[in-house]
């Protein structure tokens, strides 16, 4: 039996016909679909916000931290330059050895040294004379080995550095962040020079390297200006020349070293611009007590944002799932409307006309369907 097209006249029956509850159906389905799409549209720009702002506060909590713990490593330096220059016998041990020629003041006074050196895990010790001559080092290397060392007392004698020495590299390319301590002379002037030695190795850049979760570029940076430049103190983890003492140009303003150099932000501010690769990053900058470094703690922004882009495409798959099944429990749904509408038709509970006029003029034709020969389907046409 060939299929026909015909309109199918609902018998009176309680609640609205199939292709009613359809046209009914839309505008709701319309609705719950840009409902979906603008949940996963705030879930998304809410995570992009939520790891900006989680990438912002660690910064600022390790920059704090790391600041005060050099702080702190500065302060131990200072207490042990205090309590040589404030030794009786140890400044009584050199003039009787340097005034006298006594051998045994001089050997009871190195040997208190070293046991110093020892106990507070310091990687060198060495006297320098008042005229800035070496004496001894702990090291046992001869005193051509620090001419650098030698010029920076003879400027601090000479009272052009400040009471402590200035990080420097010496001769050999090492960073060194020696403190100097004065014995006084009988006549209460500042003597001889004790340069305590550490270990940057030890606990310094171990410090600043660290970082509390793995990341790809998250970088502690201990710098000081040094004229129109700044010098990095610390290894850099991702420049092309890693050792420390590099000195920067300060030839951009969009340099995060010369927005902390201005002085303008508060400690913790964060910080937009350019590493020294030329890289956009976020950072954070705090000054260091009782010196004239800065600790910035940065990473890239590619980093922040590539890995709330991630968590986004997961939110906004999630989303699209969604809306898959809402559709797919949208079209399942229809298709059971449309069974029930056969099996009606097929029970003769509904009125089937072919007349044309009744299709077009009648309020109450619910829809237009194909009757199906032989098999019983009905299938909707119009809704």
């Amino acid at each position: 039996m060939p299929g026909r097209t015909t309109a199918v006249k609902a018998q009176p029956a309680p609640g609205p016909g199939p292709g009613r509850w359809s046209r009914a159906s839309l505008p709701f389905l319309v609705l719950a679909a840009a409902l979906v799409i603008a949940l996963t549209a705030g879930a998304v720009f809410y995570n992009i916000a939520h790891q900006q702002n989680t990438e912002i506060a660690r910064l600022q909590s390790v920059a704090e931290a790391k600041s005060r713990a050099i702080a702190d490593w500065l302060s131990e330096r200072q207490d042990d330059v205090a309590y040589y220059e404030s030794s009786g016998p140890l400044a009584e041990r050199y003039r009787r050895w340097r005034d006298h020629g006594d051998p045994a003041s001089r050997d009871r006074l190195l040997e208190r040294l070293e046991r110093f050196r020892t106990a507070q895990h310091y990687q060198g010790i060495l006297l320098f004379d008042e005229n800035s001559e070496q004496l001894w080092d702990s090291a046992g290397r001869p005193a051509a080995d620090e001419p650098t060392l030698r010029a920076l007392l003879r400027q601090m004698r000479a009272g052009l550095v400040q009471q402590q020495l200035p990080a420097y590299r010496d001769e050999h390319g090492y960073m060194r962040f020696d403190s100097v301590a004065r014995l006084q002379t009988a006549r209460g002037r500042p003597g001889a020079f004790v340069i305590l030695r550490v270990d940057t190795g030890q606990k310094l850049f171990p410090l600043l390297r660290d970082w509390p979760v793995p990341s790809a570029s998250a970088e502690t940076l201990l710098f000081r200006r040094d004229g129109d430049a700044v010098q990095v103190l610390n290894p850099l983890r991702l420049g092309t020349a890693p050792e420390p003492g590099q000195r920067i140009a300060l030839d951009s303003k969009n340099l995060l070293f010369a927005r902390v150099l201005q002085g303008k932000l508060e400690p913790g501010s964060v910080l937009r611009g350019l590493d020294y690769r030329a890289v956009p990053t976020l950072g954070v900058a705090f000054a260091v007590p009782g010196s004239d470094w800065f600790l910035l703690a940065k990473i890239d922004r590619s980093e922040v944002y590539g890995n709330a882009l991630r968590d986004s495409l997961a939110i906004s798959l999630a989303g699209l799932l969604t809306l898959c099944l809402g559709i797919a429990g949208h079209i399942v749904l229809r298709q059971r409307r449309h069974l029930e509408l056969a099996r009606r038709v097929t029970q003769g509970q509904v009125a089937v006309t072919d007349d044309a006029y009744a299709v077009v003029a009648d309020p109450d034709i619910d829809i237009v369907v194909e009757l199906i020969g032989g098999c019983g389907i009905a299938r909707e046409l119009v809704l």
